[in-house]
């Protein structure tokens, strides 16, 4: 009898443990790419996630903190299964840190967060390049304008160069017509003179 209490005893206490077991079971994360301290030598396109148990599309969610330590704004992650993804982007080289808080199917809420660096990121995604990128194309533009400008000024001291030496050129026309009639006006006042004395 008392082997048989034994027994019983033993049986419900392995028994307690499998259902404790079984409670406190929670998705877990299985795989990540980039996984956790990865050192890349380019910006993988996005982050994927992968647990042991089918996830909630609606209650499962990724955020990134750049090496600035700001918070991204990212594309919706898309889930599939047990796995999330996150389409990324880029502000710098540097470390990466990808927070995920996720649930589970069956209702097991699970967090935790992983880090990869990065050497080298896609200058197109890059808010600095496009801002340069702008700033380049203001400064295009300003140039263009400061050069038509210029162009218009010049082509405006030069016909007002050209109507001083017109006027210049006139103005010395007139001066040798009005001497060329004074010497003829001269030589007739002493030819006349001269033909007056001979009389």
């Amino acid at each position: 009898m008392k082997k048989l209490k034994i027994s019983a005893v033993v049986l419900g206490f392995l028994g307690a443990l499998a259902m404790a077991g079984t409670a406190s079971a929670h998705a877990s994360l299985t795989e990540a790419n980039p996984a956790d301290g990865d050192e890349l030598d380019t910006a993988p396109d996005a982050v994927s996630l992968t647990f042991n148990e089918e996830l909630d599309a609606d209650n499962s969610d990724i955020a990134v903190v750049d090496p600035d330590e700001e918070v991204l704004e990212l594309a919706p992650a898309e889930v599939d299964d047990g796995t999330i993804t996150q389409p990324m982007e880029y502000t710098t080289a540097g470390t990466y840190t990808v927070s995920y808080r996720i649930l589970s199917a069956d209702g097991h809420n699970v967090e935790g967060n992983l880090s990869f660096t990065v050497d080298e990121v896609p200058t197109a995604t890059t808010e600095e390049d496009a801002t340069d990128g702008t700033d380049d194309e203001t400064a295009d533009e300003s140039n263009a304008d400061d050069n038509v400008e210029e162009t218009a000024d010049a082509t405006d001291e030069s016909a007002h160069d050209d109507g001083q030496d017109d006027e210049s050129g006139n103005f010395t026309k007139m001066l040798l017509v009005l001497l060329g009639a004074a010497t003829v006006v001269a030589i007739v006042i002493v030819f006349v003179k001269s033909t007056g004395k001979q009389k």
